[in-house]
């Protein structure tokens, strides 16, 4: 799920202006840009909820023929992060989703990944199939050798586990790039 900011965590964003009596006050349009932030994470969390909500009536699920349908479903959440996020698409036999998961945040530039909690999810829905996605904030779509790596033991584990992996997208602010397509795996 998405963690919803707190003072704690924009502390590092937030100017301080000291005033005569040496107390911390926030600038107006400081406050304003939190005030803006935190609603928009919070749109967020409802976008989140409401579309794994909808995902419980199999009619509305929608299908993940390509990985421009993954893309269209995951850029909102993972397209301007700063920070590294994988989800993880889970997919029936007609490649209908059956639910989205965000399994892991990251820092700026890395995640560590344990390949049995990625298809924990899918062995709980009794999958067919996933489609693990995560981004790099610096918006360079290229694959790092960390990304094949983990990308080729997913594949690895998919085919012990009978769950295909059918792509690993990297999603960046201005689109994505396909690591199937790229011929990086399968």
């Amino acid at each position: 799920r998405i963690n919803v900011m707190n003072q704690e965590t924009l502390q590092p964003y937030l100017l301080e202006v000291r005033s005569s009596n040496k107390r911390p006050k926030v600038k107006v349009e400081v406050q304003r840009q939190q005030r803006k932030i935190n609603e928009t994470i919070a749109q967020l969390q409802e976008l989140y909820n409401q579309l794994n909500s909808v995902l419980e009536l199999p009619e509305e699920r929608p299908i993940v023929r390509c990985p421009a349908d993954a893309y269209e479903i995951l850029k909102y959440f993972m397209g301007n992060l700063d920070h590294e996020e994988l989800w993880v698409l889970i997919l029936n036999t007609q490649y209908a989703l059956i639910r989205i998961v965000k399994q892991y945040q990251g820092t700026l530039n890395q995640s560590t990944v344990r390949v049995a909690e990625v298809f924990k999810q899918a062995i709980i829905e009794n999958a067919n199939s996933i489609l693990v996605a995560h981004n790099h904030p610096s918006g360079h779509l290229m694959p790092s050798q960390e990304d094949v790596n983990l990308t080729n033991a997913l594949v690895s584990a998919g085919k012990l586990l009978d769950i295909t992996v059918i792509d690993h997208l990297i999603i960046g602010l201005n689109g994505y790039k396909s690591l199937k397509e790229s011929g990086v795996m399968f």
